[in-house]
């Protein structure tokens, strides 16, 4: 997903998934990681959600300026 300056990556054996209209299908109970990368010149807030659950409990993460 790409969108003002922001990408995120769903990695799955250290492999980016691709994605078809924003949904990324992956083998059944099998692990992910998540690839944020910030090309802004400012800060990003982030909360993720993953079908519909809050995974961070209410916390945020925040990613500076042009990092991931």
């Amino acid at each position: 997903m790409y969108k003002n300056h922001f990408i995120c990556a769903v990695k799955h054996n250290n492999k980016v998934l691709r994605e078809n209209k924003n949904i990324i299908q992956l083998p059944f109970d099998s692990e992910y990681s998540l690839l944020l990368k910030n090309e802004n010149s400012k800060r990003a807030l982030i909360k993720i959600k993953i079908d519909s659950q809050d995974v961070l409990y209410g916390s945020e993460i925040i990613l500076d300026a042009n990092s991931e």
